[in-house]
């Protein structure tokens, strides 16, 4: 009996030793709201404060740190609070056992490498069998050898296999325990982000023209578009606002801009709290690309809003994407399909250099590479950004979810509230629509109902003022309802 207790408290000993460091804990985190100076938020818990920065683990384990100092004062007091509790709490800890290490420790640590407990098992199984075979219990050496070394193997191989260090050590890139037991990937990044390759995004717009040309002046980008897509557009559409693809002027002043240098920012502009009416990217092939949330908070894809490439036109007959434009995906070749507002490229499945796409920050949706930060297209949510990675300029601040980031093109409702076509989101279904003959107008075809067909003819006469001419038929065969010329 006394064998079985000795053999029981090797166990025990050697799991608490395995565990005790290098697994960091994510059960019933404390979630906070975290205020900056200027004015922004973000929600996470308090996981570390070193060299003037707080680190914080939001709600999905992604650690992020900011300086301490861009906090307001309540919120720099909970840290210095929270660095008295750890110094208070390691010097107990200390006290008590200096082999030992809280949760909070700031100290290098890591699990030890498995030969070294390799070593220790072959010890403790010498040890034990030279203590039976004096006890006289031989025929219970080999049983509690092999007992010993299974449960040390165990232990090791289990450690080996969730793979999960402190996130917060000075260099991280293993992984970090989840609530589940799964392991992420955690994210290390360069203190300023390297500047875009202007030849790199000039290959990315070029393949667009005439739809799309650019220029720079050395610190911007400047893309011109006229939101017209380079696919069929609406088709597929059962969620119809009555608005139609209309041509832009995204030219002059009213160009995108995208930073040639990114600058990495702290403020945590997130999707699902910013931007619902505005766009966050261009594609491109020059489409504006919005936020997955529409302004009453719902993902358009989930509700019928959106064509099949993701897109639909806007209150001011702008046709724009919903999703990231991943139909440009090269496939075969790494492809920017789109940039964000922050100046940062979104790339389709493969990394810049050809290989298959790494695991992305679920905080950011998306990963830096040898100091080069980008974002992924994928169609599952985020699908292109979570939280804006770089600095952007913001405009209507106050009025979040629905503020904007400044700069970027304006488009007009020029036809005010529309003319009722489709009688309910429910009832319609875009069939078409087709390009003129032209190249200055559409015909979209629609089932109203599930079984009356109709149609809209229209097209646009461009000039500093443009003149644009709706005819609305009864059915597909010409019989007209009415028409509307509209300026802008």
């Amino acid at each position: 009996m006394k064998s079985i207790i000795f053999i029981v408290s090797i166990l025990i000993s050697s799991l608490t030793f395995a565990h005790g460091r290098g697994h960091h804990n994510h059960e019933n985190v404390e979630l906070k709201t975290w205020t900056f100076d200027d004015g922004t938020s973000i929600e996470g818990a308090f996981s570390l404060a070193k060299e003037g920065k707080v680190y914080i683990e939001t709600a999905n384990h992604a650690v992020v740190a900011y300086p301490t100092e861009s906090l307001v004062q309540e919120d720099e007091d909970f840290v210095q609070a929270k660095i008295e509790e750890v110094e208070k709490l390691n010097s107990m800890t200390l006290t008590i056992n200096k082999k030992e290490s809280t949760s909070e420790d700031t100290s290098e640590s890591s699990a030890l490498p498995v030969w070294v407990y390799v070593l220790l098992g072959l010890i403790v199984v010498l040890q034990l069998m030279l203590l039976l075979r004096k006890s006289g219990r031989k025929k219970l050496t080999l049983s509690a050898s092999m007992l010993v070394l299974l449960g040390l193997t165990a232990t090791v191989a289990a450690c080996k296999k969730k793979g999960c260090t402190d996130p917060l050590a000075e260099n991280y890139s293993e992984k970090a325990k989840k609530d589940d037991g799964s392991c992420t990937y955690q994210f290390t990044y360069s203190a300023s982000p390297n500047a875009n390759v202007i030849s790199a995004m000039e290959a990315a717009f070029a393949p667009y023209a005439p739809h799309v040309s650019y220029s720079n002046d050395g610190t911007t980008f400047f893309v011109e578009a006229d939101a017209i897509a380079n696919h069929d557009m609406m088709k597929g559409i059962t969620a119809w606002i009555d608005q139609f693809p209309i041509y832009q002027k995204m030219n002059g002043s009213n160009s995108w801009q995208i930073p040639i240098q990114p600058e990495y920012s702290s403020a945590g502009y997130n999707i699902e709290e910013h931007f619902r009416k505005y766009a966050i990217g261009v594609a491109a092939n020059g489409i504006a690309i919005f936020n997955p949330f529409n302004a009453t908070g719902e993902i358009s894809a989930d509700i019928g809003e959106l064509d099949e490439f993701g897109g639909h036109a806007g209150t001011g007959d702008d046709y724009h994407y919903h999703l990231p434009p991943t139909h440009l995906d090269g496939g075969s070749s790494p492809t920017i399909i789109a940039y964000a507002l922050d100046g940062f490229p979104v790339y389709g499945s493969l990394e810049p250099d050809g290989t298959p796409m790494q695991d992305l920050d679920p905080l950011y949706h998306g990963h830096e590479i040898d100091g080069n930060f980008h974002y992924h297209g994928t169609t599952t949510y985020p699908y292109m950004v979570n939280t804006f990675r770089g600095m952007v300029g913001i405009e209507n601040a106050q009025d979040a979810p629905y503020d904007q980031i400044t700069p970027q093109p304006s488009t007009q409702n020029f036809r005010g509230n529309p003319y009722g076509l489709s009688g309910g989101a429910s009832s319609t279904l875009i069939d078409s629509c087709v390009a003129n003959g032209m190249g200055n107008g559409y015909t979209l075809y629609y089932t109203l109902n599930g079984s009356d067909k109709k149609m809209v003819e229209y097209h646009w006469v461009a000039g500093p003022t443009d003149t644009i001419t709706l005819n609305f038929y009864h059915d597909t065969q010409g019989t007209l309802d009415q028409t509307q010329v509209w300026t802008r």
